[in-house]
């Protein structure tokens, strides 16, 4: 879920629970909806120093730095904000927001419940905590639920309480919860533009274009001057391809978010991380860095260019990054080591790759199985076994493989031919899943290996083991392996040829027979053992 500032600031003013007018306050909180931060801080400074015993005002400074990832400034706001005035229930809010963001959570929750508990009648207070659990960088959608939910009884009319709850179910993953949340909101409130974007998110996400779209060109007509709406629209039109739909949309959201360097350096973030525009990101990029200093212009166009798959360019920016950071002017992202990986990866760099991707998962290990089995697939598809083995051996360190991925590692070692480290894979597999037909075909074909004379016929018994299982297999579902029956029934005749037991012989070859009829090698085979 985004982090954002929703559009029930406004409802919080109507409520009657702070002090300056709403007409005072209503143009830079949409110049902070419309992410036009710029403008924003300039307006709301001005407001603080002509009412210097208000709170709000300097709420809304500490909610811009927030939103700028500046949080130590953000934090230090909002406790001047309850300083100059105790009063600003807004205020004390927010405090609590950074006791989350700081991971005390339980003070967190000691502080916000006591704020609920002492306006337990007002459904903006409740709606207010519910958004700092909902939209902050560390949710609790559970909490989120709860407080909305408050919100919603208290006061049912208001559109934008359904809308929020919608948000938290959303990201619950209660989506039908959250489309009867967001349906709800319109029918109270048929102007409720954060409503028609989230249903929108929905229907995208579910790859319904038609209803994603509609519900999107709704949000622009009823709110014209809404830059979420046209920054929504344009990441749709862009993750189902309407290219030709893109330019005027964008056009109209940068003129709403500002055209200042910070905000271009936004909107080249969202480009790249957000709408997957990478192609206009790298000329934003290269525009920004004719006339800017900035070191994260860096991050974008590297991740843009690891996007494309344009390894070099990406790997140039990204050293670029890592001088900035090194010097000190420069912060780093726990993304960049995941891109790092990336760049490494295109670069056929495995050891370095391998190496960022370990530094990633000390700190979180989440989708680390997932990574390693698809580079492993990867590999594999390549036909770069060794690379296969490595890293599907790297995944087993920490979760036992999937079936597909034990007989792929296997099957690795046998393209090798490595055959005997393979019929260990294939063992493996046999004792995961014990009916796996072709993990006993291959044990007995990597046995075979040890004859290549055929003079001994060591994998009798292996090929025996996999018939067994094949017995056990419908007739209707034996197509598949045909082929594979075909070579065991073989090699067992050729086995018991050499054995001199002409009788079970001719029976394995007679069994050829049943799967082919025209088997040339059977065929002569029983011919001579029938005499």
């Amino acid at each position: 879920m985004k982090i954002v500032l929703k559009l029930v600031v406004g409802i919080l003013l109507f409520s009657g629970i702070q002090g300056i007018a709403q007409t005072d306050l209503a143009p830079g909180i949409r110049m902070i909806e419309n992410e036009n931060y710029g403008e924003a801080t300039a307006y709301f400074e001005k407001i603080s120093k002509e009412e210097p015993k208000e709170g709000l005002p300097i709420y809304y400074l500490a909610k811009i730095k927030y939103k700028l990832e500046e949080y130590q400034a953000a934090a230090a706001l909002f406790d001047q904000a309850v300083k100059v005035d105790k009063k600003c229930v807004l205020c004390t809010i927010g405090q609590g927001q950074m006791l989350l963001e700081d991971g005390k959570t339980e003070e967190a929750e000691k502080k916000l419940s006591y704020i609920s508990l002492r306006n337990k009648k007002s459904a903006a207070v409740q709606a207010a905590i519910g958004d700092v659990y909902l939209y902050s960088r560390k949710p609790d959608y559970k909490m989120a639920i709860e407080y909305l939910t408050k919100a919603r009884d208290i006061d049912p009319s208001i559109g934008a309480y359904w809308a929020h709850l919608g948000d938290a179910f959303d990201a619950d993953n209660q989506a039908g919860n959250a489309m009867n949340a967001y349906e709800t909101a319109v029918k109270k409130d048929n102007k409720n533009v954060e409503a028609y974007i989230s249903m929108a998110k929905i229907w995208r996400a579910t790859d319904n274009r038609d209803l994603a779209i509609s519900n999107l060109l709704q949000a622009v007509k009823l709110a014209p001057d809404y830059a979420p709406a046209y920054k929504t629209l344009y990441e749709t039109y862009m993750r189902f391809g309407m290219n030709d739909k893109v330019l005027p949309i964008l056009e109209k959201y940068v003129s709403l978010a500002g055209t200042d360097e910070l905000a271009k350096i936004r909107l080249l973030r969202f480009m790249v991380t957000e709408a997957r525009d990478y192609d206009r990101a790298i000329e934003l990029g290269d525009e920004l860095k004719r006339t800017s200093s900035d070191y994260s212009i860096n991050r974008w166009l590297a991740y843009a260019y690891a996007n494309k798959e344009e390894f070099e360019k990406a790997n140039e920016y990204m050293m670029q990054l890592d001088s900035s950071i090194a010097s000190g002017t420069g912060e780093q992202y726990d993304a960049d080591i995941y891109y790092k990986g990336v760049i490494a990866m295109g670069l056929k760099d495995y050891d370095k790759a391998l190496g960022y991707y370990h530094q990633m998962w000390k700190k979180d290990s989440t989708g680390r199985d997932e990574v390693l089995g698809n580079l492993a697939k990867k590999f594999y598809d390549e036909k770069d076994y060794e690379n296969a083995i490595r890293f599907y051996k790297e995944k087993a360190k920490y979760h036992d493989l999937q079936v597909i991925e034990q007989y792929l590692l296997a099957g690795s070692f046998y393209a090798k031919k490595d055959y005997e480290a393979s019929l260990l894979e294939f063992k493996k597999l046999t004792e995961i899943s014990p009916n796996y037909a072709m993990a006993w075909y291959n044990i007995a074909k990597c046995v075979e290996k040890r004859d290549p004379d055929h003079l001994t016929y060591p994998a009798m018994e292996n090929f025996k083991n996999f018939l067994t299982v094949i017995d056990e297999t419908p007739m209707e579902q034996r197509t598949p392996y045909i082929n594979y029956i075909i070579d065991a029934y073989m090699y067992l005749g050729y086995g018991y040829v050499n054995a001199d037991d002409n009788k079970l012989a001719k029976e394995a070859f007679e069994k050829v027979l049943v799967y082919n009829p025209e088997h040339a090698k059977a065929k002569e085979y029983v011919e001579l053992l029938s005499k």
